[in-house]
């Protein structure tokens, strides 16, 4: 019965978060971050050393902004594990939790 209830969290856990947050997100925010998000990686050919960096975080937690709420930015999206859709979803909660 637990392997089950662990197959079915991790089958449709991901899918779950996704349209929670999408739910709970504007379309006006989705296109402010998506215009701001590739001004950002426009801009970035510009840029060297610390700025680089500091424009590349940016452009890190938007990206996974987008895919916390299962929308694909800059890339294929559609092709990712389920493991990579876990972890991008990890990695977006620690960027919200205190340290």
């Amino acid at each position: 019965m637990f392997n089950k209830l662990v197959k079915l969290v991790n089958e449709i856990g991901c899918t779950v978060f996704h349209e929670y947050y999408k739910w709970n997100t504007s379309d006006q925010q989705i296109r402010s971050n998506r215009d701001q998000y590739y001004d950002i990686a426009y801009k970035e050919y510009l840029l060297t050393g610390l700025a680089l960096q500091q424009s590349q975080e940016k452009r890190r937690r938007l990206f996974l902004w987008f895919h916390a709420r299962g929308l694909d930015i800059d890339e294929d999206h559609e092709d990712i594990s389920r493991y990579k859709q876990w972890q991008e979803l990890i990695d977006y909660w620690k960027l919200a939790s205190p340290n």
